[in-house]
């Protein structure tokens, strides 16, 4: 048990349902590890976003995605927005959203083969 890694042990104290020895024995590995605050909250963020369920998008982002994936200016938008997911170390919010933007890429390609073939091939 001591050559585990500190990560694994911080998340051997976030699972409610460990047995209460095996608890205490976690928690006296911790204390004697003596971990620093910021390690700690190092630790927190990762094993937020790898363990904890991510909440869903907000709509706004997949329909400015969907709706406007072409105006220049929205790119850095885009960009901007794919960034700060990624800088969060929210990859599970980050694969929809560039989902929602190849879907607006997509949906606007269909639109244009189909204006195509209206007005330059009748």
């Amino acid at each position: 048990m001591q050559q585990i890694s500190n990560r694994q042990l911080y998340a051997l104290l976030q699972n409610e349902r460990l047995e209460s020895s095996l608890r205490l024995h976690v928690q006296w590995l911790w204390d004697q590890r003596r971990i620093t605050t910021a390690e700690e909250q190092q630790l927190a963020a990762q094993y937020r976003s790898l363990f904890l369920p991510a909440t869903a998008l907000k709509k706004r982002y997949i329909l400015l995605a969907l709706v406007f994936p072409f105006v220049v200016q929205l790119f850095f938008i885009q960009a901007f927005i794919s960034a700060r997911l990624l800088a969060c170390g929210n990859r599970k919010k980050w694969y929809p959203y560039w989902r929602a933007v190849c879907a607006g890429y997509l949906l606007y390609l269909a639109l244009l083969l189909t204006l195509a073939c209206i007005y330059i091939f009748p």
